[in-house]
């Protein structure tokens, strides 16, 4: 490993540690999750979490063109999310909205992708305990 990648992990670790045992001993967190505390706004399983998404892809991207095409893939997200929602279990609704940290710039986006794969992999699941 070069020492520019050592370096890199690092300072991940040594910036990543504080805020996860932070939110961690506030309860914000499980403790295998990481990537940071969910908003309460998120904790939500009744309906679509609600996140300010030009915030979000504005703190991301520096230019206005990027987080023109970030609002734009999060509002498509949203949609999705608010169609798919009911048919979505409480198990696939409870582990997405424990994946997705607060204040990201693709949290519509990572939600999304989260239910989508974790209500195949339930349904994968469910086939193979009927066999």
């Amino acid at each position: 490993m070069s020492r520019l990648g050592a370096m890199s992990i690092f300072a991940l670790v040594v910036v990543a540690l504080p805020a996860a045992a932070e939110a961690l001993s506030q309860n914000e967190v499980s403790q295998g999750d990481v990537t940071g505390s969910i908003s309460s706004e998120a904790r939500q399983v009744d309906g679509v979490p609600t996140f300010d998404i030009l915030s979000n892809c504005d703190k991301a991207f520096a230019s206005k063109e990027a987080t023109g095409m970030c609002v734009s893939r999060e509002q498509i997200s949203e949609k999705k999310l608010e169609a798919d929602w009911a048919s979505l279990s409480p198990r696939v609704k409870h582990i997405c909205l424990s994946r997705v940290p607060q204040g990201v710039s693709r949290a519509y986006e990572s939600l999304a992708d989260c239910a989508l794969k974790e209500s195949r992999l339930e349904k994968f699941r469910t086939i193979e305990t009927q066999r």
